[in-house]
C-alpha cells in the first residue's frame, strides 16, 4: 500500500507541475497577443509604424525572456523528479513483500 501511495504522490506532484507549466505558458502568449494587439492599434497611420514596430520588438524580446526562464524552471524541476522516479523505481524493484525477494517459480 506504501508503494501505491508514493506513486500517487509522485504523479499528483508531476500533474500539479505539467499544470503550472501550461498555466504559465498561457500567460506569456497572451502577452505576446497583447503586444501584438497594440502594435496593430498603433499603425493606424504611416508615420507611426517604426514606433509600433519598435515597441513591439521590446516586447517580445522581455515575452521571449520570460518563456525562457519559464522553460528553465521546467527543467529544473524535471530534473529534480527524475531523481524521484528513479527512488520509486528502486522501491518497486526490491519486491521484498515476495517469497525469498523473488517472483514464485512455476517449476523448481
Amino acid at each position: 500500500m506504501d508503494d501505491a501511495k508514493a506513486v500517487a504522490t509522485f504523479l499528483e506532484t508531476q500533474a500539479v507541475d505539467n499544470l503550472s507549466f501550461m498555466l504559465e505558458t498561457a500567460k506569456i502568449v497572451t502577452k505576446l497577443l497583447g503586444a501584438m494587439t497594440d502594435a496593430a492599434v498603433d499603425t493606424a497611420g504611416i508615420v507611426s509604424i517604426p514606433e509600433a514596430l519598435d515597441k513591439l520588438a521590446g516586447a517580445c524580446g522581455s515575452i521571449v525572456e520570460e518563456g525562457l526562464n519559464n522553460l528553465i524552471d521546467m527543467v529544473k524541476k524535471f530534473a529534480g523528479d527524475y531523481a524521484k522516479t528513479m527512488d520509486l523505481f528502486d522501491q518497486g524493484n526490491t519486491r521484498s513483500y515476495l517469497p525469498k525477494g523473488h517472483w514464485p517459480k512455476v517449476a523448481p
